[in-house]
């Protein structure tokens, strides 16, 4: 599936801001609003990421106003059906790191690392979500990377996992990677 989500111009980037810096910043706000409660007070955007906006967008009002709009896009996760069954959920871990090995190698073992953006319990399994800010919805693209965190979660959860994508243009569009894509199975 190749197609694209319709940009708001109210929810896009602002001109000269990094997509890079868009897409940190939009996951600041969803791990802020998402984490458990004895993470919050932190600032939101970092000092470090706050540095950044005002360094690309020229000015303090400048920044502001992507730290706003970049709200509004997050919301577009927190009011969907998986945003409301993540913040349903008891247990949930935001920007969980995760070390994967890549060779089965005990003497010179090679490692990944990643950052899987939310996983939370429902039910019998663990739900991944990886958030995307791309207009262009490439779920296939996606797949090993998901696959790997499935993995990973199913390893710290003891729980199957379940992997979505989440493209927050287009009005937001969550799309469940099957584990019979033959890109996504680990069985």
């Amino acid at each position: 599936m190749s197609t694209s989500g319709a940009v708001d111009p109210v929810l896009a980037p602002p001109p000269g801001l990094q997509p890079s810096t868009w897409g940190s910043l939009v996951h600041e706000i969803l791990e802020s609003r998402l984490a458990p409660s004895g993470t919050a007070g932190r600032p939101v955007p970092s000092p470090e990421l706050r540095d950044r906006l005002e360094g690309e967008l020229g000015s303090s009002a400048a920044a502001d106003r992507a730290v706003a709009g970049a709200r509004d896009l997050a919301e577009v996760f927190l009011r969907s059906e998986l945003g409301s069954r993540a913040r349903a959920a008891k247990e949930r871990s935001v920007e969980l790191g995760i070390a994967v090995a890549l060779e089965p190698e005990p003497l010179s073992p090679r490692w990944a690392r990643g950052v899987i953006d939310l996983a939370f319990i429902e039910e019998a399994r663990v739900v991944v979500v990886d958030y995307q800010t791309d207009a262009a919805m490439l779920p296939k693209g996606h797949a090993v990377q998901l696959g790997i965190y499935a993995k990973a979660a199913e390893s710290v959860f003891g729980k199957k996992a379940e992997a979505w994508i989440f493209y927050l243009y287009g009005g937001g569009r969550a799309v469940r990677l099957e584990r019979d894509d033959a890109r996504l199975n680990h069985d």
